[in-house]
């Protein structure tokens, strides 16, 4: 029980740094990059190497998140939970490892074989593209059946999991009427705030649980005196 509560606890904490990472990655570094430079120049930049870093530690936060939103519930958890949780799981684990790819991988292609690089990017679409598609489409679909069964079950409040799907909505909605960096910046921005908001309330109601159980305990104990 105590590993338990203590995975929960580090899972909240993980999901509000997660929101901060998230909101440093595409609201701050993302502008930052452009597209004035050529691709071989851009993923050799520092602030590509900046960005890529926040987005796999924003990854990897939401994976571990996942966990403790899963185990919070876990007592009522209803089969939804059960499929959607594992999706969340992988999708984030994918989407990590795509991002450390791009991290590691690509700048030192670029440094050693930037013809390489070149006819990667400019020659349509390739099976490192079809990859990282996959990996954003499973954490995309697990994250928001994860956030559909968390509103199902009523365990946290609404406004968590409904800015989760929100962000998801509107990031490709926007895209087709404005700039594709502005509109990532404003989906990611609701998604950075239902994350921060779902990790404060983790935290909320694990005390909350904590006091009932002493609450309950307390009472068997004045009963048996």
């Amino acid at each position: 029980m105590f590993l338990m509560k203590k995975v929960i606890n580090l899972s909240a904490y993980s999901l509000m740094v997660a929101g901060a990472s998230l909101i440093i990655t595409n609201v701050i570094l993302t502008p930052l990059i452009g597209d004035q430079q050529a691709f071989v120049d851009t993923v050799q930049s520092s602030i590509f190497i900046g960005r890529m870093s926040f987005a796999a530690l924003t990854a990897a936060l939401m994976l571990f998140g996942t966990v403790g939103l899963y185990l919070f519930q876990s007592a009522s958890s209803n089969r939804l939970t059960d499929v959607s949780f594992p999706l969340a799981f992988l999708g984030s684990a994918l989407l990590l490892a795509n991002e450390w790819n791009q991290l590691f991988t690509i700048p030192a292609l670029a440094k050693q074989n930037a013809e390489a690089l070149i006819q990667l990017d400019s020659g349509g679409m390739s099976s490192y593209d079809i990859g990282a598609i996959a990996a954003l489409l499973t954490f995309t679909f697990g994250w928001t059946l994860f956030s559909i069964a968390m509103l199902r079950e009523g365990v946290f409040s609404r406004i968590g999991p409904t800015c989760i799907l929100a962000g998801f909505v509107l990031t490709p909605v926007l895209t087709s009427f404005m700039h594709p960096i502005l509109a990532s910046a404003i989906g990611n921005s609701i998604i950075a705030f239902a994350l921060i908001m779902l990790g404060r309330e983790l935290i909320r109601r694990d005390k909350e649980s904590d006091l009932v159980a002493k609450l309950i305990e307390r009472q068997k104990h004045n009963q048996d005196v």
